[in-house]
């Protein structure tokens, strides 16, 4: 499809935003959603919520577009992915399913849930001590026997190239590289989450900024198409008035402004939600 063909399209279908829904509105508004091609970088301290976020998006693609997700798992297990994504559709607490102290009343919550997961099309690989060569070669298979729509890589940080490198600098380069000709060659977004450094905690303003992707800053600058934070206020706020609410900051944005867009998260049910929207607990 030409550039032309696609704006005329995206006219005549009158949507907000043309790329693929997160499942948060404002958000879609502000990046135009996920394109084709494009890399959409996740970042945070920890317990900011980043792999819930990833899965949420995962599993907003799969049930929409139908398509497959493949998901690389490089922080968490297989069946504890598996296990989140169950408790963000049924909207029963992750505790509850790790522990098996369940209510009557989940049990229907759960099966329509399993139900409903069991046709959606996410792969999950938790293969641990994954390489570059590893990752180009199974999306390869995927493309070639799936209708492969999205790849999202949580956890980038634990990669490692195949190759022997001088440097850790030149390993992440080379990383970055195949991620980059992934995207471009597949014409497949791919969503990826990190780690940013400790640096933020020591300011006044724990916010992370660019900087504080320390060696992957220059998968931020120049190769991610939209670059998003993900803050939590009452992580170091205890009496925070905005605790149940996270703080999507837009640092980088090929399609539009760098904005903040708050949202609902239930660390419980590992579910974000846009705010407007009440949680059915």
């Amino acid at each position: 499809m030409t550039e032309f063909a696609r704006i005329e399209n995206v006219y005549e279908r009158m949507r907000k935003f043309s790329g693929a829904s997160t499942g948060l509105n404002e958000l879609d508004k502000i990046i135009d959603g996920i394109h084709a091609g494009d890399i959409l970088l996740v970042a945070g301290r920890p317990s900011m919520g980043k792999t819930d976020f990833a899965l949420n998006i995962a599993r907003q693609f799969a049930i929409g577009s139908g398509s497959t997700v493949v998901y690389f798992s490089l922080r968490k297990a297989q069946d504890q992915v598996l296990r989140r994504l169950l408790s963000s559709q049924s909207k029963v607490q992750n505790s509850k399913l790790v522990r098996g102290f369940l209510r009557e009343s989940d049990w229907p919550k759960i099966s329509l849930a399993a139900g409903t997961l069991a046709d959606v099309p996410i792969f999950i690989d938790g293969t641990s001590n994954l390489t570059d060569s590893d990752l180009t070669s199974r999306i390869n298979d995927l493309k070639n026997t799936d209708n492969l729509g999205l790849i999202i890589i949580d956890g980038i940080e634990h990669i490692s190239s195949e190759k022997n490198h001088s440097t850790q600098s030149i390993e992440v380069t080379a990383i970055i590289s195949g991620v980059k000709n992934l995207a471009r060659q597949q014409k497949i977004p791919i969503v990826i989450t990190t780690n940013t450094s400790r640096e933020s905690e020591l300011r006044r303003d724990k916010r992370p900024t660019l900087r504080d992707l320390t060696e992957w800053e220059m998968l931020a600058s120049d190769i991610a198409n939209v670059v998003i934070f993900l803050y939590r206020d009452e992580i170091y706020n205890i009496d925070s008035s905005d605790r149940g609410t996270t703080e999507i900051i837009i640092a980088k944005n090929d399609y539009g402004p760098l904005n903040v867009v708050n949202v609902k998260y239930y660390p419980e049910y590992c579910l974000f939600e846009n705010i407007e929207q009440k949680q059915d607990k």
